[in-house]
């Protein structure tokens, strides 16, 4: 388990034993780490920084990692890196609203593909189980969109709906993929019924937050929502 967010850095629990594994400390110029993700195949790590830059790391063995790629993504803060699901690219969210698309190389290190300006404005991301969705959070006005993902090709939206009040702070997928789950600054989670074309349908809302929902996830089964 990786958590983050803490002034010494990066550390990396074992869920078996008791205390850290690996501590990745903030000094050598890697600088404060924001968000964390594990590879799907977990044998890679990325992380987000206050300074702006993508971090890649190869995951030896549990808590021994190897560095192998330092980019610089933007002159502020990542806020979110998530992989996606098939393995070959990620995404970052930038403090200010903007995102960028990487393809995931050979050596460890990544390309970008494509990049979003902060005029986007959105807060969060996430990808469909099949990888040829992205879902996004508007970062003020509550928003939701929806793009389509080809190999090799630029990211197409093809809907746009209204969803919370304020930012739309968290959102997942299904494992099917005919749910999209959101969470916003107004402490509701609402899910949301994917169709062929045009804006998502509002299937139910779940009160029960007294302040924002930060994090949103289903079980592997589908049948649970956890946030």
């Amino acid at each position: 388990l990786a958590v983050t967010g803490r002034p010494k850095g990066i550390e990396l629990w074992s869920v078996e034993e008791e205390g850290p594994l690996h501590l990745l400390t903030a000094d050598a110029g890697i600088g404060h780490m924001r968000c964390v993700a594990y590879h799907p195949d977990g044998q890679q790590l990325a992380c987000g920084s206050s300074e702006g830059k993508l971090h890649l790391y190869a995951v030896l063995e549990p808590g021994l990692l190897r560095e192998t790629a330092a980019i610089a993504v933007t002159i502020i803060a990542i806020e979110s890196v998530v992989y996606r699901p098939d393995g070959q690219a990620l995404a970052t969210v930038e403090f200010g609203g903007g995102f960028s698309l990487w393809a995931l190389e050979a050596g460890g290190t990544a390309r970008l593909m494509q990049s979003f300006g902060n005029s986007t404005n959105i807060k969060s991301l996430a990808y469909s189980p099949d990888s040829r969705l992205l879902a996004g959070g508007g970062q003020y006005e509550g928003f939701l969109v929806l793009w389509t993902l080809q190999r090799d090709k630029e990211a197409i939206e093809v809907a746009r709906w209204p969803g919370h009040a304020g930012a739309v702070t968290a959102l997942a997928f299904s494992p099917d993929g005919t749910e999209l789950a959101s969470g916003g600054e107004d402490g509701v989670v609402r899910i949301w019924g994917l169709q062929q074309a045009g804006p998502a349908r509002a299937i139910t809302q779940l009160p029960g937050h007294a302040g924002a929902v930060r994090s949103i996830g289903y079980s592997p089964d589908g049948k649970q929502l956890v946030s």
